[in-house]
C-alpha cells in the first residue's frame, strides 16, 4: 500500500480538510503497514534500516525472498567483507580474487560425494581433466591421454593407446628394434618373403596366394584380347622349331659381334642409365639431347590458337607495288620498251600459241580447253549447216571461206597444204590481209 495522506485543508477550521474520522483511518492503515513490515515506499527512507537486537531477524522469508539486492559498496558474511571490482572480480576482504584463494577442507559433489578429502589430503573423487600435475596419483581408473614420466610400478589394466598419442617415436627401424626387414636404400641380396604392397596399399605381388595379380599389370587387358584371338598355331601360323641354348644366345650378342635384327628390351648406357625404357615402351625425355627445348616450345601454346595467319587474300595486302619490279616479274614486256612492247606481236611472226585466246572485250575466240573455236552467233552465216569437230577441219574451212570471197570457190588449200595450226593460221591472216586490199603480203 502507498502512503496515505490526511488532508489538512487550506486554512485552518474552514472545513474543506479530512473529516476527523477519515483522517484517523488513514493514521491506522498507515500503522499497520508498518507494524506488519510492508514498506511501500523505500525510496523515501533517511535512516539506517537495522532491528534492534543483533543476530535475531531475518531479511526476507524461505516463502517470500526478495528478487533482486542491490548493494552499493560492501556485503558483509560473518565478518568478512565481499565486494566486487568493476571488472567483475570478486574480493574477500579486499585481498586476492576470491578464485585465487586457497580452500581449507574437504569438498563435495551435490549429491554429496566426496571429492578432496581435506583430512587425509586426497583427491578421491573422478577427475575429469585435461592436465593432472601430482606427486602421487591413487585413482580407481584413468581415462584420457598421460604425459609425462612415469616413476614406479603401474598395476590395473591398460586400455587401448591410439599410436599418434605416443610421442618420441622412433624414426628407423633400428629404433624399434626391428631386424627382419630391408632398409630403405640398402642394397638387398637373397629371396623376398611375403607379398609385396605400392605406396598406396595396392597389392602388387601377393604371397598368400603365390601370384601377382593381373589388374595391377600394365596393358594386362591385352594379353585377354590376344588370349581371344585363339591359338596361333590353329590358325595357321607357323611355330618356332628352332631351340637355342643360353651360350648361343650370349655368344650371338657378345660384344665382338655385330647385331643384325630387333632388339627386345630396355637399352642401358655405360653407366646404367636407362635410355631406351622397354618395360613401358617409352625412351625417357631426359637422356635426349635437348629434350628441355621440347618442354620450353610446348610451353609457349598451340599457334594454332593464338592468331597466327594461315593464308591471306591478295586483296588485303596493303601497300602492295604498281610495277613488274617491285614483283620481281622479269618475262614481261614493259611499257619501258617503247613501241615493241605495244606492238610486241607483229604480223607474220612465227610462234606457237598455248591455250585460249580472247578478245578485248574477253569473248573467247579460241577454245583451247574444248580444242574448237566458237563460231559468232551474229555473224549470220553457219558452218553449212554441220560444224567441223577439229580444229583442222575448222581451218579447213576457214579457208575455203576466203579463198571463196578472194579468188575462187576451191574449197581446199591452194597447193601446197599448211604444214600444221601455225601455218594455217599464217595463211588465213594472210588471206585476209588480202581481203582488205592490202597487198605485198
Amino acid at each position: 500500500m502507498s502512503r496515505k495522506e490526511i488532508n489538512l485543508g487550506t486554512s485552518p477550521n474552514k472545513g474543506d480538510g479530512d473529516p476527523l474520522r477519515t483522517a484517523f483511518k488513514k493514521i491506522n492503515e498507515n500503522f499497520a503497514e508498518l507494524y506488519t513490515g510492508n514498506f511501500a515506499e523505500p525510496d523515501v527512507m533517511t535512516s539506517t534500516l537495522a532491528p534492534d537486537t543483533d543476530g535475531i531477524y531475518d531479511l526476507g522469508k524461505s516463502n517470500k525472498r526478495w528478487t533482486d539486492l542491490y548493494v552499493k559498496d560492501f556485503i558483509y558474511l560473518n565478518g568478512s567483507r565481499i565486494e566486487l571490482t568493476s571488472n567483475g572480480t570478486l574480493l574477500i576482504n579486499g585481498g586476492p580474487p576470491a578464485e585465487r584463494q586457497d580452500t581449507v577442507g574437504s569438498v563435495f559433489a551435490d549429491d554429496s560425494t566426496v571429492m578432496v578429502d581435506g583430512i587425509t589430503g586426497k583427491v578421491v573423487g573422478p577427475v575429469d581433466t585435461t592436465t593432472v600435475n601430482a606427486v602421487t596419483i591413487t585413482a580407481t581408473s584413468i581415462s584420457g591421454d598421460l604425459t609425462g614420466d612415469v616413476t614406479g610400478n603401474v598395476s590395473g589394466t591398460a586400455g587401448a593407446v591410439a599410436f599418434s598419442g605416443i610421442t618420441g617415436k622412433p624414426t628407423t627401424l633400428a629404433g624399434y628394434g626391428i631386424t627382419d626387414a630391408m632398409v630403405s636404400g640398402a642394397a638387398h641380396d637373397g629371396d623376398i618373403t611375403g607379398s609385396v604392397f605400392g605406396d598406396d596399399s595396392t597389392l602388387l605381388v601377393d604371397g598368400v596366394n603365390s601370384n601377382i595379380p593381373k589388374a595391377n599389370i600394365e596393358d594386362s587387358a591385352n594379353w585377354d584380347t590376344a588370349f581371344a584371338w585363339g591359338n596361333h598355331t590353329a590358325g595357321g601360323y607357323a611355330p618356332q622349331t628352332t631351340t637355342y641354348t643360353k651360350t648361343e644366345v650370349d655368344s650371338a650378342i657378345s660384344a665382338v659381334n655385330t647385331l643384325d635384327g630387333d632388339i627386345t628390351g630396355s637399352v642401358f648406357g655405360d653407366d646404367s642409365t636407362l635410355l631406351v625404357d622397354g618395360v613401358n615402351n617409352t625412351i625417357p625425355k631426359a637422356n635426349v639431347e635437348s629434350s628441355t627445348n621440347w618442354d620450353t616450345a610446348y610451353g609457349w601454346g598451340d599457334h594454332s590458337t593464338e592468331g597466327y595467319l594461315t593464308s591471306v587474300a591478295f586483296g588485303d595486302l596493303t601497300t602492295t607495288p604498281t610495277t613488274l619490279a617491285g614483283y620481281g616479274i622479269t618475262d614481261a614486256a614493259t611499257t619501258a620498251q617503247g613501241a615493241l612492247a605495244d606492238t610486241a606481236l607483229q604480223i607474220g611472226d612465227v610462234f606457237d600459241v598455248k591455250g585460249s585466246v580472247f578478245g578485248d572485250d574477253s569473248t573467247l575466240l579460241v577454245d583451247a580447253v574444248n580444242g574448237v573455236i566458237p563460231y559468232p552467233a551474229n555473224a549470220g552465216v553457219s558452218w553449212d549447216g554441220v560444224a567441223p569437230t577439229t580444229v583442222d577441219g575448222a581451218l579447213d574451212r576457214l579457208a575455203s571461206y576466203t579463198q571463196d570471197f578472194a579468188v575462187s570457190t576451191d574449197a581446199h588449200w591452194a597447193d601446197p597444204d599448211p604444214t600444221g595450226i601455225t601455218d594455217a593460221i599464217n595463211r588465213l591472216a594472210a588471206a585476209i590481209y588480202a581481203l582488205n586490199g592490202n597487198t605485198g603480203i
